[in-house]
């Protein structure tokens, strides 16, 4: 080592040695003996060459005790390692270890296999929501080993990231990290600056979390009627909150904010709301018309405050045109670290062993806290913990909390739809519309001249037809408009008043010959030549009451001779002109085979409103983006040209009224 043989001439005495300070400079030293007992210090005087400075320890000289207590008095806990007392070297290392600050640590120890949230918060949560800033969440801690440190988690939801997918496979703490995310937002923010409604497909994690104040609606997928009223709800907040933008010239999210919390908006009760969606996999596969709403809400939602976060065993599991508008994503262990979007030799680094392990947008691996800020860092009893935290959130907070999800009754009265006010409906008043839970009507000498209920037997189609005569009589005069009433199974005997029942026909024969004369008094009732633009406005060269056919059972009429209301045909394209108006009902088997049959089809063409009650999905699409599903009976989605389809429940009409 030292290329010269001097070193092999040194005597065999402990401690002798050669330093080699350049190539052709050697400094022979004597190694100081520090292994054997302490001795006191006025025993064994330091001396040392005029040149060097002696050598002191910390401090004035002090005796060395004998016996086992010489460690605790020469320099705190100092291990014995000797009979006798502790050697030179335990004292100068328990006295060095009293003085100075330490050295900086290179390697930091591994993330921990579990800790609570107020520890990775790194202080009380509250005090953390204004240190982390608006929307900024503490998650866990991730490890910055190029910056020789570890500092919490946190994910910006108000930015880019404001949409999140947490990736990873079973049993790897996707739902935990979702019910700390909520956690975490609600120790930090108060209700109405955030809004969580949830979707529970995964094992009924999120259930606890209801007792946040924060925390509007937790449903699963035993509850399906909440579980499309709570994602629908987000979608129609959505659409709120675009035309409210406009007419209120809010240029983005973050001026609402500003808005919200000076109070300026008070069309607006909450802030930011988030939909949060436990296993996507499960909507995709069970719920594909609410698929499609997730994306809208993901393409659109940032711009207005509305967030959307989503667990997924893998990447690849979510739709590509939901993949674009996500930007925040974070990876548990995956299946496969080949599945990896963010770093495929990272990912599998993350063992079986370690649930709550996961790696960031940012390539850095990090450990999510527990839902937890009682400084525990084990899952048992987390679920009373939960319950506690929520419940003493609840209590602290002096306003009302976030308003769960309303739902449709299963049954309306016609008295209880007279209760909810019938003033402002336009048209005739049928049933409670999803959106805002008030009556919806249908505007038949309008936008709604012909109307079409499809539905299984049960269903409500009759229910439908009832209600919509009461509505017609109760706003309309007998000399304003008459029914011309299609009845096979007779299940509308009685239903009309006599002053409003035109022709009554029971039989498809009869249905027959009512539509031959119905179609003769349309014909006498086409415009001439030489009417002026304002009698054409008016409709005033013919007179007498709209028509109304009114059809149950319309599946019934059918044949091989061709529907019987076939004479009808011409004259559906004028009907607003010519005051006519179809409402039918059929059953919903076989339905998309019959809506190629050509009157079914000419009503479909000319827009006719539709209203699909209970049925089999495999009927197919009967309307843009409208199956029919299993549904409480009343119970429809209403769907009309240009409008996105209302969940709405019809009233209740019994057959004696």
């Amino acid at each position: 080592m030292l290329g010269v043989p001097d070193a092999y001439e040194l005597p065999p005495l402990p401690g002798s040695g050669y330093l080699k300070v350049d190539t052709t400079v050697f400094e022979r030293f004597k190694a100081g003996f520090v292994s054997g007992p302490a001795r006191r210090w006025a025993d064994a005087p330091v001396t040392a060459p005029a040149a060097c400075k002696p050598f002191r320890l910390l401090g004035p000289a002090r005796a060395v005790p004998a016996g086992p207590e010489a460690a605790r008095d020469v320099g705190g806990p100092v291990p014995v390692t000797a009979p006798g007392g502790p050697s030179m070297l335990d004292v100068v290392v328990g006295r060095l270890a009293e003085e100075g600050a330490a050295a900086h640590q290179v390697w930091l120890p591994p993330l921990p296999a579990a800790l609570p949230l107020d520890v990775a918060a790194g202080r009380s949560l509250r005090l953390a929501g204004e240190a982390f800033g608006r929307l900024r969440v503490p998650l866990g801690l991730v490890d910055l080993p190029a910056q020789q440190r570890q500092e919490p988690l946190v994910v910006d939801l108000a930015g880019a990231t404001g949409h999140l997918a947490v990736l990873g496979a079973p049993q790897t703490g996707k739902s935990m990290l979702l019910r700390t995310l909520v956690t975490a937002t609600a120790l930090t923010h108060t209700p109405g600056e955030v809004a969580f409604h949830c979707v529970d497909l995964g094992g009924g994690a999120l259930a606890t979390l209801a007792e946040l104040p924060q925390v509007g609606t937790v449903c699963g997928r035993l509850d399906p009627d909440r579980l499309r009223r709570t994602v629908h709800e987000v979608a129609d907040l959505l659409d709120e909150r675009e035309r409210l933008f406009a007419d209120r010239r809010i240029d983005s999210a973050e001026t609402m904010r500003q808005l919200w919390r000076s109070g300026a908006q008070p069309d607006l009760p909450y802030a930011d709301v988030f939909l949060v969606v436990d296993n996507y996999l499960a909507v995709k596969q069970d719920y594909e018309d609410l698929a499609d709403v997730l994306t809208d809400i993901a393409h659109r939602g940032l711009a207005y405050g509305v967030h959307l976060v989503l667990t997924a065993p893998r990447w690849h599991d979510l739709r590509p045109a939901l993949q674009t508008s996500i930007g925040g994503r974070i990876e548990l262990r995956l299946g496969d670290p080949l599945d990896s979007i963010i770093d495929r030799r990272l990912a599998g680094n993350i063992r079986a062993d370690q649930p709550g392990r996961c790696l960031t947008g940012d390539r850095l691996l990090a450990q999510v806290a527990l839902p937890r800020a009682d400084g525990r860092d084990t899952v048992a009893e987390l679920q009373d913990a939960l319950v506690d935290l929520g419940r003493e959130a609840t209590a602290s907070w002096p306003g009302p909390g976030v308003a769960p999800v309303r739902l449709l009754p299963t049954q309306v009265t016609w008295s209880e739809l007279e209760r909810a006010g019938l003033a402002g409906v336009r048209g005739i008043p049928v049933g409670l519309g999803e959106r805002d839970l008030r009556p919806i009507g249908l505007d038949l000498l309008g936008d709604d001249t012909h109307v079409l209920a499809v539905g299984d037997q049960g269903s409500g189609k009759t229910s439908f037809l009832r209600a919509v005569v009461r509505g017609c009589v109760d706003r309309h005069a007998d000399d304003e408009l008459v029914f011309a009433v299609v009845d096979p199974r007779r299940s509308l005997l009685g239903v009309v008043p006599d002053g409003h029942l035109g022709a009554y026909a029971p039989t498809a024969q009869a249905a027959a010959g009512l539509a031959r004369s119905l179609a003769e008094e349309l014909g006498r009732r086409l415009p001439g030549e030489g009417l002026t633009p304002a009698e054409l406005r008016a409709r005033s060269w013919w007179s007498g009451p709209e028509v109304v056919v009114l059809v149950d059972d319309l599946e019934l009429l059918g044949g091989d001779g061709g529907s019987p209301l076939a004479p009808l045909l011409p004259y559906l394209p004028l009907a607003r002109d010519l005051g006519l108006h179809v409402v039918a009902a059929r059953h919903s088997g076989g339905v998309g085979r019959a809506l190629f049959e050509p009157f079914l089809q000419r009503l479909r063409e000319l827009g006719a409103t539709g209203l699909v009650l209970r049925g089999d999905r495999q009927e197919g699409q009967l309307w843009p983006g409208v199956y029919p599903s299993l549904l409480p009976p009343g119970r429809g989605q209403l769907a009309r040209r240009g409008r996105r389809p209302t969940l709405v429940q019809v009233a209740y009409l019994p057959a004696d009224t």
